[in-house]
């Protein structure tokens, strides 16, 4: 079953992170890229882009819903087996997005995406994939971590913003980096003339609310079509047995 190596597990349990080179090939990094730019495009034409920041950051939401290809990468069968290895079987995708910084996208604040009160508990309430659709270079506004930080077990307040030991995720596209959902992190400014452009696989444990609703938001037939894995992803068919809607005759 493919996972992370012991090594790769070791140092994400310490640092808080790690990254996988060359899971995603070229073509496909050049597949999705395209189909993102386009479906970027198309969503800020139609006004229902999510711009953010100085408007130069979109997010696009529900990317189950939008390609075969974003359904067939989320079950890489490397993060699927991590994801169980820190979370355990019954781990549920939380959000699956895409997110594009342009050229001069501001830097976000310093932030945590585990949205529990201080102190966090010692095990993940979430862990995130970023998939890395464009090299992460020192200049580019690659993702900025504070290595460990996850042992903390608590936000960052206004006096760690201005923290300068943050480290950069800086990896050929294609990279997949794993983080901590307890990790202290923000995307770094983009200084340059091209947009960055990256996915975001969030996946949590059983317990915990999913971020995107994927069953009021995904189309019917996307559902039923979906594999298996799929859907146990998306949480179809989890919880109540079906014959807890019937209704007795008394």
């Amino acid at each position: 079953m493919s996972g992370l190596t012991p090594e790769q597990r070791d140092h994400f349990q310490e640092h808080g992170y790690v990254i996988l080179k060359e899971l995603l090939t070229e073509q496909q990094v050049e597949s999705i890229r395209a189909t993102i730019v386009r479906i970027a495009e198309y969503e800020r034409a139609e006004g229902q882009g999510a711009v953010y920041g100085n408007g130069k950051h979109q997010r696009i939401w529900n990317l189950i819903n939008k390609h075969a290809m974003f359904r067939e990468a989320i079950q890489h069968p490397t993060i699927i087996q991590a994801m169980k290895d820190e979370m355990g079987e019954n781990m549920y995708l939380s959000s699956w997005t895409a997110n594009i910084i342009g050229a001069g996208g501001a830097e976000e604040g310093l932030h945590i995406d585990t949205h529990v009160p201080d102190p966090l508990p010692v095990y993940p309430l979430k862990v995130n994939s970023i998939w890395m659709l464009d090299d992460f270079t020192e200049h580019n506004g690659a993702t900025r971590i504070l290595p460990g930080s996850h042992h903390l077990r608590r936000h960052p307040q206004a006096e760690d913003q201005q923290r300068d030991d943050l480290i950069k995720l800086i990896a050929p596209r294609g990279s997949v980096a794993l983080i901590h959902g307890g990790l202290w992190h923000r995307s770094g400014t983009n200084q340059t003339d091209r947009e960055r452009i990256g996915m975001l696989g969030s996946f949590c444990p059983w317990f915990m609310r999913p971020q995107e609703d994927h069953l009021q938001i995904i189309d019917r037939e996307v559902v039923e079509e979906a594999s298996p894995l799929l859907k146990h992803l998306i949480g179809y068919g989890f919880g109540i047995n079906s014959s807890a809607r019937l209704k007795l005759p008394i």
